[in-house]
């Protein structure tokens, strides 16, 4: 079975489509499915087991262009020991302007108010303050119902 899955990632990288891969190597098209893409079943016990997918292309690194989150947590410490934009960006290698945009105000960072490199995931809920409140934020009674959906009488 080994090989047979290393004839059909070789064959998927070379551009061979699932269903003619799967033909040409002897296997049904779900297990080909299966293979590229992975699956999560249950064990006899019960809980979840993953078969990771293989891999068809290696992941790409991510841009130079957008900072990391090595890099935004180096930026917020960096700030919290009261470094400069030039310290920081000489530093950890990027332009001052970058590093300028970083901490701003407006900007995830510094939005809140706090400097944190996990300052965008905060991003929704410090803008979810300024929402109204809901239909069942404010004081919301929960009456028991029969089984027609009527309420049940009220007892004095």
């Amino acid at each position: 079975m080994t090989e047979k899955r290393a004839q059909f990632v070789a064959l998927i990288r070379q551009g061979v489509g699932n269903s003619e891969a799967c033909a040409l190597v002897g296997v049904n098209r779900k297990t080909g499915t299966r293979w590229r893409y992975g699956r999560i079943i249950r064990n006899t016990v019960g809980e979840p087991v993953h078969y990771p997918a293989v891999m068809i292309k290696p992941a790409s690194p991510r841009s130079s262009r957008y900072l990391s989150l090595d890099e935004r947590t180096e930026i917020a410490d960096l700030r919290r020991e009261r470094c400069g934009v030039q310290e920081i960006a000489r530093r950890i290698g990027r332009a001052a302007s970058t590093v300028s945009r970083e901490v701003t105000p407006g900007h995830c960072l510094a939005k809140s108010g706090a400097l944190s490199s996990t300052g965008a995931l905060r991003d929704g809920a410090v803008d979810r303050r300024d929402e109204p409140p809901g239909r069942c934020q404010g004081k919301a009674v929960v009456r028991p119902v029969d089984r027609g959906g009527r309420p049940w009488p009220r007892l004095l």
